[in-house]
């Protein structure tokens, strides 16, 4: 599966995606937040969904809409997801 852009609030298309299957970036992704990353550490593939605020002032929006659609395609292909 390949994560594209997905409609954004403006066209400066704000939300990006970085992979990362690197242990030791997985383990700094997991320390991320004080509570409920833990797990992350030992996850298979971690997406990490980031917003510029300096592009648009609905990254927040934006991102919240890339998440959801690629959280909605994974289900359709029978695998698991979570929000951290």
């Amino acid at each position: 599966m390949r994560a594209t852009f997905d409609p954004a609030g403006l066209p400066a298309n704000s939300p990006r995606r970085k992979r990362q299957l690197e242990p030791r970036l997985l383990e700094q992704l997991s320390n991320a937040k004080q509570h409920g990353g833990e797990f992350i550490k030992d996850a298979g593939l971690a997406v990490v969904i980031l917003g510029d605020e300096q592009k648009t002032d609905v990254w927040v929006e934006d991102c919240s809409i890339a998440a959801i659609i690629l959280q909605l395609t994974v289900h359709s292909l029978g695998l698991g997801s979570c929000w951290v």
